[in-house]
């Protein structure tokens, strides 16, 4: 009886200390933090201001990411002074059939927009996939501060293209060239 205690607890402490390092975090320069993890299938960002105020988000992936799969990586493209971000998130590949794909890796690109209401994602694409076969190039995601622009070059893209250039607003609007 002592020993199936013992055992519970153990199981209930190592599936806490899961739970705690089942996140990615990502600092802000502007002394903010965002946090990734998964829930439901999506990916919940929990996004702290410098200035204390907290937004979260739940945003979708598609089926090449296992739904319980949470961000292996957070890392901001861009900053608009609080009012948009623009990060990327990456995952491991579901597992195709003879191993294909098992260490691949899966990006995705978000511009989350940060306004009283709340945030929003106004844009995200996918910029990198094992299983969807598309290579950035090298710079692949180019952000000018300077214009607002985001500029995405593939070495192969989705649909063919090999780049795309965005323009995201002060508030997190985005429109695409």
């Amino acid at each position: 009886m002592l020993t199936r205690y013992w055992v519970s607890a153990l199981a209930l402490a190592l599936f806490s200390v899961g739970f705690a390092a089942a996140q990615s975090s990502l600092a802000l320069p502007s002394g903010g933090a965002v946090t990734g993890s998964a829930i439901s299938g999506k990916t919940r960002l929990s996004i702290h201001t410098a200035k204390g105020k907290r937004y979260v988000l739940r945003v979708t992936r598609d089926a090449t990411v296992a739904p319980n799969a949470r961000p292996s990586k957070l890392q901001l493209i861009g900053e608009i002074a609080g009012t948009a971000l623009i990060l990327t998130d990456t995952y491991p590949s579901r597992a195709l059939g003879m191993s294909m794909c098992q260490a691949g890796e899966e990006t995705f690109v978000r511009v989350i927009g940060l306004r009283p209401s709340g945030a929003h994602e106004p844009f995200h694409i996918k910029v990198s996939s094992c299983r969807d076969n598309l290579e950035l190039a090298e710079p692949g995601l180019v952000w000018s501060a300077q214009t607002g622009t985001l500029t995405i070059h593939w070495l192969t893209g989705p649909e063919g293209k090999d780049q795309q250039i965005l323009h995201v607003g002060p508030n997190g609007s985005v429109h695409s060239q």
